[in-house]
């Protein structure tokens, strides 16, 4: 949901952290060692390095006082905090009254449409509390994660399907993996084997299915992200490195310039490392609407999405493309987050500091350090 009325996090030179609006004047003056970005019109801050983390409203004033070692951002007036190391995890309201009996051995998911996966120390399965802090679905899942679109991925019996909100199977427990639905599609996976106890599986390939099961999108990728804008991300295979010397794209020419500036080499073992695979986008028929020509890349938000240009092990260079594959915002990043509210952060090594920038590319905040930033 958008912010209206959104506040952002930035650093002084004493490290100090602050918030200002979108009409870039400072509403919060830097004092906190750590600040988070607004949540729900709250934000979870603690004064100095030692200090607990309480939450502050968009005047900088407390509304719940600092006394939580670990907390989250709120989601549907909810949040998980943690008073003691050792203790268990409760659920707070926007007063930070605790909500229910209940304490749990950690927070799994944040809330989404009013229910959150949790596990409590004696039960060793999953399942999902409401906002009053009760079970409203048992814990009786190997695994699972937030509802979506109405529906959840859960595991059962080593294999993962979708539940509604009565606990009922809407899609069968068919896959080695599942993702949150997103765009009116969920990314599963195929022949994967678990990696950890969280189930992320390693290998096998992915695909999307709709909310009867369906599948949209066959089985055939090695990596993406979930729909955004109509748009996921995937990775596809290249099977010999591109050679395109004799005709270079348009793209790749504005590549070379980018790195003859930054004196790097184009020497064959890095093309053949980068080059094995590629990202591009596909849209929610399957087709390849923006082709893959990137070595990383992230999913569009507010209608732009950061992708990278070139890397190795010590560069990374990063702009923003439209829908169209148009580079709009110059490479010229080492890390670029998705817009929020019309501004991004990003880094460079000309400056070695994080800044905002609008959709045009314009520095719209002065650069600055902070060690613990959320970037």
């Amino acid at each position: 949901m958008k912010d209206y009325d959104p506040l952002f996090v930035f650093s002084d030179k004493t490290e100090k952290c602050g918030y200002f609006n979108k009409e870039f004047r400072i509403v919060i003056p830097p004092q906190f060692f750590v600040g988070d970005p607004f949540s729900e019109g709250l934000a979870a801050v603690h004064r100095e390095s030692e200090s607990l983390w309480g939450y502050i409203d968009k005047k900088g004033e407390f509304v719940i006082p600092d006394e939580f070692v670990e907390c989250s951002p709120f989601c549907d007036g909810r949040s998980w905090v943690l008073r003691k190391y050792g203790g268990g995890w409760e659920i707070i309201d926007k007063t930070g009254r605790t909500v229910g009996p209940l304490r749990f051995r950690y927070p799994f998911r944040n809330f989404s449409e009013g229910l959150a996966v949790a596990k409590t120390e004696q039960q060793g399965k999953e399942g999902f509390v409401g906002r009053d802090g009760n079970w409203a679905l048992p814990p009786e899942y190997e695994r699972a994660d937030s509802f979506a679109e109405g529906l959840a991925p859960v595991r059962v019996r080593g294999k993962w399907g979708f539940i509604d909100r009565n606990g009922e199977f809407r899609i069968s427990p068919l896959y080695d993996y599942a993702r949150c639905f997103s765009d009116g599609l969920a990314c599963v996976n195929i022949g994967g084997r678990p990696l950890s106890s969280f189930g992320y599986p390693k290998g096998g390939r992915w695909g999307f299915v709709d909310q009867t099961g369906k599948i949209i999108i066959e089985p055939c990728y090695s990596d993406f992200s979930d729909f955004h804008e109509g748009y996921a991300k995937v990775r596809v295979p290249v099977s010999e490195p591109k050679r395109d010397d004799v005709n270079p794209s348009p793209f790749r020419r504005f590549c070379r310039s980018v790195l003859a500036g930054l004196g790097l080499t184009d020497d064959s073992y890095r093309r053949r490392s980068l080059e094995r695979y590629r990202y591009g986008y596909i849209d929610k028929t399957g087709r390849m609407a923006i082709g893959p020509e990137f070595c990383r890349a992230e999913r569009f938000s507010e209608g732009l999405a950061a992708v990278s240009v070139y890397e190795d092990w010590d560069t990374s260079i990063m702009g923003y493309i439209n829908r169209a594959g148009e580079l709009t915002i110059p490479a010229k990043y080492e890390t670029a987050s998705e817009f929020r509210n019309g501004l991004a952060k990003v880094t460079s090594e000309k400056y070695n500091y994080i800044f905002y920038i609008d959709k045009t590319g314009k520095m719209v905040w002065p650069p600055y350090y902070n060690f613990y930033d959320n970037f």
